[in-house]
Parts: C-alpha cells; structure tokens; sequence
C-alpha cells in the first residue's frame, strides 16, 4: 500500500496493509471524536474487541445505542461527587497497604511495589464494584482469579493476532486446548458469582450497583455480569500499571522524586491531610502524573477503529472505507514532533508552558482514549494514582534495587508486563528531621 508522503511522516507504521497508526494531534478527534449529524461513527473492530463469556455487550464491546444506555446508567458512579462519597473506603484500603509496606520495611526486606500497587487496586475496584474486597492486600499475595488476570494478556494478544486472520483462525481455534477456553469461561464465573452474591444481599453500602439502581436503570443481570468482569480488570490496571511506572521514573530522575516529597508532606504532614480534594489542588503532583502517563500508558497500541464504508478523512488525508486506524500511545507520546526532548522524564513540561516546552502538543495525551468512549473510571484512576502515590511518599523514602535499574525495558501484552519493582523503603520520621535541624543549628553557633 503506498502512502502518500505528508501522511507517512506521521505514521507509526502499517501493521497490516489495513492498520494505519497515526501519531498526530487531530487523529485524536478524527477517529474517536463525536461524529457530526448524519455523519457515522468510526466502530470498533471486532477483531481487536472480543466478545464477553456470555455473549453479552458491555461498556467497552457494545454498539453505539447500547453503549450509550450503559454510560447513561454508569456514569453516576464515576463522576466526582460519587467519588469523594467514596473517599473513606479508598483510604480504607490505602492504610492498609501502608501498614503492610510498614511491616515489610521493619524487615529490611524489598518491597515489591507493582505488585503492592496491583493489590490495592483490584481491591479498592472489587469494593467499590461488589461491595466486598478480594483481600489481596490482608493476604499479602494474589488470589486465584486476580493471578489468571494477570496472566491472561499473553493469551489475548495472541487471539487478536490470530482473528486478523479469519481462515487460520478459524482452524486454531478448532485444536486450542480445552483448558485454555475453560480459563476463559473460570475468569468469567468469579464475576458472575461476586454479582449475584451483592445482589443477593442487597444493599448494604454504596457501590455501582446501588448508584446504578438509584437511578432505575434498564440493564439485564446478563448485562451486569459482563461489566462486573470489565470494571475489575480495567478499573485495577488502568491504575496500578502508571503507579508503578510513575514511581521507577520518580526513582530514576531524584531531583523530582525530591521536589514531589516536598511538596507532599508540605501540604499534607499527616495522614488525615491526604484527601482527595487537597491532592487536586497540589500543581506538581498532577504535572508528574501526567508525565508519568507519558511515559507509561496503561496501554502501548491505540484502540482500533474501522474507516466509514464511504470513506473519511483523517489528519487531512482521505482514507478509504474499511481501513482500520488508531493513534498508538506510545509512539505518540514519544515523537519529537508532539514533545520536546521526548524520552526525559520531566514534569515541568505540564507547567511551562511558555517557556522550553511552548511547543509541546499536551493535548495528544489521552491516556484513557478520547470523546464518547473513553474510560468511565478516568475520574477514580486519577483520585486513586494521587492518594497512593501522596501516601506511600508521606510515610516514606523509597530507593530502587540495582537488578531493578532498566525495569522499563519491557514485553507488552496489550498492557506491559510488568516485572517486580523492588524497593528499599525507609521510613520518613519528621522527629529525625527537627533533631537533625537542631543538631545543624547547633554546628552553626558553634
């Protein structure tokens, strides 16, 4: 397929004669923005979106109609005013994993912190999503359901590939091994099971379910089953993957892990301090969070989208019906064409906006897509990515293992498949602080 050559600058490569990857700003709103009156949307491919366990649509899988009942029906539950309602079940839940970072630091032994981040979150989205955590965080380890998550993108990846291909796919999929469907069909069952029993229970706390019932919403136990199983996979790695990329670059540049904890326990010097409206209002910490989510977006390749059957244009270039595009987040994020010196990690670009970085283009990030479909629980990714990260630098100071060094150096699977973390930790005592003040003011006189 050959391209003309103002569009294949801004390429990031033609994954099949049909996949176009584009890395501009206006690809964003050309491909999964709002579509004009008459105008038809650009759908998702099946392909790349398969289908739930029990056959049913969800949030991210659905057509547009139903899609748009189901954000109707959701969006009550991730908007802000729902959030901060949840504020005291999120610290519930981040206390904990300060009392167990607590422990593992009394031992002296590394702490590894993807894996801490990952329990907190799957727990604090079990909770908010079946009003009962799955205890990963009392139980220092993985359970059965959330390690097959876990363990699951390789596979997914590997479908994808495979239903680019319909004929081969169609004939491997005839000798896959049972036990790898039946995986499939297990991971659903823990769902389905946490649905029913919250159901059966009724309400007893607030959590989706009970919004969602407040506003008398028209959706199957089907239904709810299949975005039961979405908003824990999705809601948990939407969060813990960015922490855990967030603190190896903090680690790796010291002079901005240093102005972060400075600004942290300024604001905040003790635990009650840490709330999720104060955390909005802290500029550096939103600069590195961001910055963070350059670096290190929950997902590498763009979400695929098909081309109108009439054909469209596209970053001003026509591009004919059937063609699958989408902006691939990390090759965006990267290109020196949208940031300035784009592999450093530095937070001053969300802040400077006049000076060395005046010509970044901030508005190609959109870590959790774009316009009608993008992630419902950005709000919560970004209220709970604050409150860890505040938390775990309030209460200590963090160095990285040696074998730790190029953690970055990653496999992808639809998300990056994180290695351990391995961190030092050292409690941070403000006593320590005032006796090596005094001692310093004591020196001076002398």
């Amino acid at each position: 397929m050959l391209l003309p050559p103002s569009l294949a600058t801004f390429l990031h490569g033609a994954t099949t004669v049909q996949w176009i990857a584009l890395a501009m700003t206006t690809a964003w709103k050309d491909i999964y923005g709002h579509r004009k009156a008459g105008k038809p949307e650009f759908t998702k491919d099946p392909s790349f979106f398969d289908a739930s366990a029990n056959g049913e649509q969800d949030i991210i899988r659905a057509d547009k109609a139903t899609h748009s009942r189901f954000r109707k029906v959701f969006s009550n539950s991730f908007c802000d005013r729902a959030l901060k309602q949840q504020e005291s079940l999120l610290k519930q839940h981040v206390n904990k994993l300060i009392r167990n970072l607590t422990d593992q630091a009394k031992k002296g032994s590394p702490v590894d912190m993807a894996k801490q981040y990952n329990f907190t979150t799957f727990d604090i989205m079990a909770d908010l999503t079946f009003s009962e955590s799955l205890g990963l965080l009392d139980g220092n380890d993985y359970n059965d359901w959330v390690r097959a998550i876990v363990n699951n993108w390789q596979f997914i990846v590997v479908m994808r590939m495979l239903k680019s291909y319909k004929k081969l796919f169609t004939i491997i999929s005839r000798v896959l091994p049972k036990k790898w469907q039946e995986g499939r069909l297990k991971l659903f069952s823990y769902a389905v099971e946490r649905v029913d029993r919250r159901l059966e229970r009724g309400t007893t706390k607030s959590d989706i379910w009970d919004q969602m019932q407040q506003r008398d919403a028209s959706i199957t136990v089907s239904e709810m089953h299949a975005n039961a199983e979405i908003f824990i996979i999705a809601g948990s790695e939407t969060t813990a993957t960015p922490l855990s990329g967030l603190t190896y670059y903090l680690l790796t540049n010291p002079d901005t892990m240093e102005k972060l904890k400075q600004e942290i326990r300024t604001a905040c010097p003790t635990e009650e301090d840490i709330t999720v409206e104060r955390l909005q209002e802290l500029k550096y910490l939103h600069a590195c969070v961001e910055e963070g989510f350059r670096h290190y977006s929950p997902s590498v390749i763009g979400h695929v989208r098909i081309v109108p059957e009439k054909g469209a244009f596209v970053c001003g270039s026509w591009m004919p019906g059937g063609t699958k595009v989408s902006v691939p987040h990390y090759v965006a994020y990267h290109s020196p064409a949208n940031f300035t010196r784009p592999h450093e990690f530095i937070p001053e670009r969300w802040i400077d906006t006049d000076g060395e970085f005046a010509s970044d283009k901030r508005d190609i990030l959109q870590p959790f897509s774009y316009s009608p479909r993008n992630c419902i629980s950005k709000n919560l990714a970004y209220h709970e990515i604050r409150v860890i990260l505040a938390s775990v630098l309030q209460k200590f100071d963090l160095k990285l293992r040696p074998e730790c060094a190029h953690w970055n150096k990653q496999k992808v699977w639809v998300v990056y498949a994180k290695p351990a973390l391995l961190c030092k930790l050292i409690p941070h005592r403000k006593e320590s602080k005032i006796v090596d003040d005094c001692l310093r003011n004591v020196n001076i006189i002398s």
